[in-house]
């Protein structure tokens, strides 16, 4: 058996070296991204040790509390992922101060089993499911009968050797592409974001009382700026634009996703799906797959990114999206 506390240490431990790792995880986002991951794996890192520094109760309690703690972060695509994972561990946790063998290996399951349900990535798509999936299954074939540092090594050994064998594997573009030719997607920005190494603001958005549509991905400006409107307002203005870019009509099937920029709190976010799901309705579009989440951020600018798809059968029973990160805090008084 393994005790809380032993689990609480491991726990920490990883998170350490997510930590001391964050230079070499920016460094390498620069190449590809907005060069933040490094800061939001620290963010999820910190949250995570400072979450079982303060748990109390039984290991299903502390892994609910760690959950919700990346639950509530701002930050990338990697928050609801590893807010998906974590709260996968603690529906299998049991409601006790230790683990066995047995048990560790039907919360990593689970864990394997929600997160897959989220990202619907598989080995050799080149994501981080390119070592949780090996890892995963070396925990799953490993005996019941042996020890529980035992596990814990085979996994990390199996999570190293998938993280190595992904350098060989190309970049997939076949779902990508399909889905590139059946969506739409508009940036509404409400607030600028700083430059991560001289603190400058992207622009002056921020000094008054409007907001800009059409803005960059990574924050540029050169859209159209307008009075600040409510949540139906805006929708009201750029999701007709999306639909007809798509040619979407009364009967169609559609996925929506709202991305916070990074500072747009998760209710925001979730105001703005509600409000696009009612718009389509409206239409006779009936929306079957969803993301809300900081899925792109821009440092802590203000504003969403809403995309919209067609989505036919076939995609449907490839990936389903979450409306929003996950957590069974409700469980608990």
């Amino acid at each position: 058996m393994i005790t809380k506390d032993e689990l609480a240490e491991r726990l920490k431990h990883a998170c350490a070296e997510v930590i001391a790792s964050e230079a070499e995880l920016t460094e390498i986002d620069s190449h590809f991204g907005d060069a933040d991951h490094g800061i939001t794996m620290h963010k999820i890192a910190s949250a995570i040790a400072g979450a079982v520094d303060d748990a109390d109760g039984s290991i299903q309690e502390m892994l609910d509390d760690v959950a919700m703690a990346v639950m509530v972060l701002n930050g990338g695509s990697a928050v609801p992922l590893w807010n998906t994972w974590l709260d996968g561990l603690q529906e299998a946790a049991p409601d006790a101060d230790a683990v066995g063998t047995s048990q560790l290996k039907a919360m990593f399951a689970n864990a394997l089993e929600e997160l897959d349900d989220m990202s619907g990535a598989k080995v050799g798509d080149k994501t981080m499911m390119d070592a949780v999936i090996p890892a995963s299954e070396a925990i799953a074939g490993y005996d019941d009968a042996l020890d529980e540092a035992g596990l814990f090594a085979c996994a990390a050994e199996a999570a190293e050797a998938g993280a190595e064998n992904s350098k060989n594997f190309p970049s997939k573009f076949g779902r990508a592409k399909s889905y590139a030719d059946n969506m739409a997607s508009i940036t509404v920005k409400s607030t600028d974001a700083t430059h991560p190494q001289n603190g400058m603001s992207f622009g002056d958005l921020g000094e008054t009382d409007q907001m800009e549509i059409g803005a960059g991905q990574h924050g540029e400006g050169g859209g159209v700026r307008v009075p600040m409107a409510s949540s139906k307002e805006t929708v009201g203005l750029i999701a007709p634009k999306l639909v007809e870019a798509i040619g979407l009509k009364s009967g169609d099937k559609a996925f929506v996703m709202i991305s916070g920029c990074g500072a747009t709190t998760m209710m925001e976010q979730l105001i703005l799906y509600k409000d696009t799901v009612e718009y389509l309705e409206g239409l006779g579009v009936e929306v079957v797959a969803n993301m809300v989440g900081e899925i792109l951020t821009v440092q802590e600018s203000g504003g969403f990114q809403m995309n919209i798809a067609k989505w036919d059968d076939s995609t449907l029973n490839s990936k389903r999206g979450r409306a929003f990160p996950r957590s069974s805090r409700s469980s608990r008084t």
